[in-house]
């Protein structure tokens, strides 16, 4: 018997969150396929049609990643999903925030490399901007984040709670499992070329001599993909501005007056604002 199924008969509670986060994303999987396949559509299809299939696909991709984040944290205690585990649990009571579970689970051991917190946050902005605003990305973007996605999912399961994606696909869906899960494949496939072309562009850029790189230029996260794919100073522009070479979002840079570290924003500063680094903002909030 597979150390798997020991868990799962261990909590029913684990197994209810498992479950509903591989309904979650092979929910999200299939409003993916059907945007694919109106793009490809031989007659005209409504331009909002495709966008809110691929609008579905990011939001249950996401809350899909979030369940199973929340199952490994279950593990330890059922509790510790909740943001208030010490006060009376009812159906109203709220579950721990993003931040909170990715904390906890770290004090309990759980190892997440900047790249599996760099595709999870993208993911969550991504999903953050389509409820509060709306897709503002190419449709090319959107696949990435699918990519991504099932990348840090693959990982995370098979080592985190013993899962292996493509076995539960192909168990959930017998008869279309395989196909879905060669579009995930492609997906990530997709996701890693295009990486990999982006950090080949930005290196044209950069000096061959480690030297002058470290010393003239500062490689730095996008604030938008989360990617280390911005160069500062930007030699494609003149002034302090500069251009993400994995997903194409545009900034202004300023450096924090208080540590000196790069910032990013969307607009140019007037004369006289201060704008602090986030971790420079948060110790000057804590202390008041």
């Amino acid at each position: 018997m597979s150390k798997r199924k020991i868990k799962r008969k261990e909590s029913d509670f684990v197994l209810d969150l498992e479950h509903n986060a591989l309904s979650s994303l092979l929910h999200g999987i299939k409003h993916y396929v059907d945007a694919l396949a109106l793009l490809n559509a031989r007659f005209s299809i409504p331009h909002k049609l495709i966008t809110d299939n691929f609008k579905f696909a990011i939001i249950h991709v996401f809350h899909s990643v979030e369940l199973f984040l929340k199952a490994k944290l279950a593990e330890a205690h059922p509790l510790l999903i909740y943001s208030k585990p010490e006060n009376e649990i009812n159906e109203d009571a709220h579950t721990v925030g993003f931040e909170a579970l990715l904390g906890r689970l770290s004090n309990l051991g759980v190892k997440f490399t900047k790249e599996d917190r760099g595709n999870i946050n993208a993911l969550r902005k991504m999903r953050n901007s389509i409820e509060h605003h709306k897709i503002q990305k190419d449709i090319e973007d959107v696949k990435l984040y699918v990519g991504r996605a099932a990348r840090f999912l693959e990982k995370f399961l098979e080592g985190e709670l013993d899962i292996t994606l493509k076995e539960e696909i192909l168990e959930e869906d017998s008869e279309e499992g395989e196909e879905t899960y060669k579009i995930l494949s492609v997906a990530i496939q997709s996701y890693e070329e295009r990486l990999q072309n982006a950090k080949e562009e930005m290196e044209s850029f950069l000096p061959v001599d480690i030297k002058d790189r470290f010393t003239d230029y500062e490689i730095i996260s996008c604030d938008t993909c989360e990617e280390e794919t911005i160069i500062i100073p930007d030699d494609r522009y003149e002034d302090n501005r500069t251009k993400c070479f994995f997903c194409g979002e545009e900034y202004y840079y300023e450096h924090c007056t208080r540590c000196g570290l790069p910032v990013l924003s969307y607009k140019p500063l007037e004369d006289g604002d201060c704008n602090p680094c986030s971790d420079c903002w948060h110790e000057i909030m804590s202390r008041d």
